[in-house]
């Protein structure tokens, strides 16, 4: 079945086949296979390649059941990750010799692969293993062992891998929960991410699974754990999930945390980070609910996007001169911050970095384009430098709005809705409350009637500022209405009365101060 209409070609590229499968034939001109392109395509049962065709993308046949034979044409380069995994009826694979490089797992699963010992190679890599031994020598034709080889290999015990293996891949030991001992001849062999993942038999009498330096797993129970001294590199997600876990201290000789490492140990209070650490992953302390305080290393030169998202309890945090780019959300989720300190080394923080609802005392970096948003009271306050700006909303199209300008720089030109259709605009009062101060502190375009206008408007509704300032936390509210002077003296009475009887002492503090 070769007819164009059942293929979605972009570029050159394949990128989805609608055919019913049988034998499908490619078209002339294909220069690529994209990902995902035949996927669980299960009644495909041959497919014919053109010598155009230079790529196979990850997942391409990824379980194909019915496709017994391939033939890749000498043109083809590359074979992406798991671009035929799980192709159980394929018994013959024809691989050009001009095949520069071969993902992860790309004929994992393919069990008609195997060879009489039931090891599927392929090109020197091994991609599979369907044999039945306890006790596993690799074959000295192997040079790589692939991402999942035997991932989840109950019935390994013991494995010999010869000094011409140069490389482990991801997972390939993965939950080969009774293996007990791995001898690897050549210490050049590189190890790849939790290649030893969840290998119950391989952890030491505290539940450490390490190797060459590098925590793969932890399979111990205790509360409060201290990483042995030795260890450079922690694993992602290690310790995700683990809920007995309430402290832990990381030894000096680790440099990189990995992504989720500590995501959602909800019982996690203390963590001490070393000045060793120069990278910690995404997530890395996502949904620690209880963490309190943590203190970053000297070294780290970025915090990545959601580290402390949702660490609801988290009260302060002091960002190190090293660090150049906060990434988005990073400290999102409502952290209870009442103290941010942000150096100029800073160039990028990503959007809702900071998304909070109580008191911050902000540093400000000469080249921030930084938001915190009050979804209750429906305002941003964004920082650039010495620059601040209020900006209103009042649904979720017009909170996208803010997102996208920040994001692209631009941030200054939101809510001009506000200046072209003055305070009487369609806004709810607080929303226009806040617009107006906005305006008022940047007034940009403002005609003389218009500004007139929103005086008017915060004299006439000036005292509802005081219970947005107490919902959102947010002091500078106050402070950047009384820095204004547009108040007459009837009205400024009257908010100092609301402040001074505030149940914020902050904010009752600004009844003598403004």
């Amino acid at each position: 079945m070769s007819n164009v209409k059942y293929f979605v070609i972009e570029k050159g590229i394949l990128t989805k086949y609608m055919g019913g499968g049988g034998n499908v034939t490619i078209p002339d001109g294909v220069t690529g296979i994209g990902e995902g392109a035949f996927a669980w395509c299960e009644s495909l049962t041959n497919i014919t390649i053109p010598d155009s065709v230079t790529s196979i993308g990850n997942d391409a046949f990824q379980v194909c059941k019915s496709l017994t034979h391939i033939s890749l044409p000498n043109s083809v380069k590359t074979i992406g990750a798991e671009a035929f995994v799980f192709c159980e009826n394929l018994t013959d694979v024809i691989i050009p010799e001009g095949l520069e490089s071969i993902g992860n797992g790309a004929f994992r699963g393919c069990k008609k692969l195997a060879d009489d010992d039931g090891y599927v190679i392929r090109n020197g890599i091994l991609f599979d293993y369907f044999g039945n031994s306890e006790d596993v020598t690799i074959p000295e034709s192997v040079v790589i062992i692939s991402g999942g080889a035997f991932l989840n290999n109950t019935e390994l015990r013991s494995v010999n891998i010869h000094e011409g293996v140069k490389h482990i891949g991801n997972y390939a030991f993965s939950r080969c929960r009774n293996l007990k001992t791995i001898s690897i001849s050549n210490p050049e062999t590189s190890i790849g991410y939790k290649a030893f993942y969840g290998c119950k038999g391989l952890a030491d009498k505290k539940g450490f699974v390490i190797y060459k330096g590098v925590l793969q797993d932890y399979l111990g129970s205790g509360a409060v754990v201290k990483i042995p001294k030795g260890v450079t590199e922690i694993c992602d997600s290690v310790f995700s999930n683990n809920e007995k876990l309430t402290s832990v201290t990381i030894p000096d000789t680790v440099t990189s945390i990995g992504s989720k490492a500590f995501n959602n140990c909800i019982n996690l209070e203390t963590a001490v980070i070393p000045d060793s650490v120069r990278a910690m992953g995404a997530e890395v302390f996502r949904s620690c609910s209880r963490l309190t305080a943590i203190t970053l290393p000297k070294g780290l030169t970025s915090i990545e996007d959601s580290s402390f998202d949702i660490c609801k309890s988290l009260s302060s945090v002091s960002i190190p001169s090293s660090v150049t780019a906060i990434g988005e959300r990073a400290f999102g989720g409502w952290c209870c911050l009442s103290n941010v300190s942000i150096p100029e080394s800073v160039t990028h923080i990503g959007e809702q970095a900071f998304e909070i609802k109580t008191p911050v005392n902000w540093v400000k970096s000469p080249i921030i384009p930084s938001y915190s948003t009050f979804p209750s009271t429906g305002f941003a306050l964004l920082l650039c430098g010495e620059k601040k700006g209020y900006y209103a909303f009042t649904s979720k199209s017009d909170k996208d709005n803010i997102s996208d300008y920040v994001k692209n720089g631009r941030w200054n030109q939101y809510d001009m809705e506000l200046i072209n259709n003055g305070p009487d605009y369609k806004y709810k009062v607080p929303a226009r409350l806040i617009g107006a101060l906005g305006r008022l502190l940047d007034p940009v375009e403002l005609t003389d009637d218009v500004k007139a206008l929103y005086i008017e408007l915060l004299n006439k509704y000036a005292k509802k500022l005081v219970p947005i300032a107490e919902e959102s936390g947010c002091v500078d509210v106050i402070k950047d209405l009384f820095s204004l002077n547009i108040l007459d003296a009837k009205t400024e009475k009257a908010v100092k009365k609301l402040l001074a009887a505030s149940k914020s002492a902050e904010i009752a503090a600004l009844a003598d101060k403004v």
